[in-house]
């Protein structure tokens, strides 16, 4: 599994520049993607992802401590929708 100091990594070497540069670099660019996304609910990257927002309805849900039942409010939680291109490549690398 990658990580964030595994981009910053790739990104170091890509550009060969230090590994503090492309820390700034990839946190500026991870806090712009946010501030965008917050601001506006939706996020296109084209050839890679659409972040977009969605309400998650209210529902009644059960305590596991208590059994008892709860009533959980609706909220909007963040999704994303891969391109076409990066489900493609996730798929090719599936071992069979």
């Amino acid at each position: 599994m990658a990580n964030k100091s595994d981009v910053v990594n790739a990104v170091a070497d890509k550009l060969e520049v230090s590994k503090k540069a492309a820390g700034e670099i990839v946190g500026t660019v991870l806090d712009t993607m946010n501030d965008l996304f917050t601001a506006d609910g939706e996020l296109r990257l084209v050839g890679f992802a659409t972040f977009h927002t969605k309400v998650q309805g209210a529902r009644k849900a059960k305590n596991p401590s208590t059994g008892e039942p709860i009533d959980v409010p609706a909220k909007m939680v963040p999704k994303i929708r891969f391109a076409k291109a990066v489900k493609e490549a996730v798929k090719d690398n599936f071992p069979q």
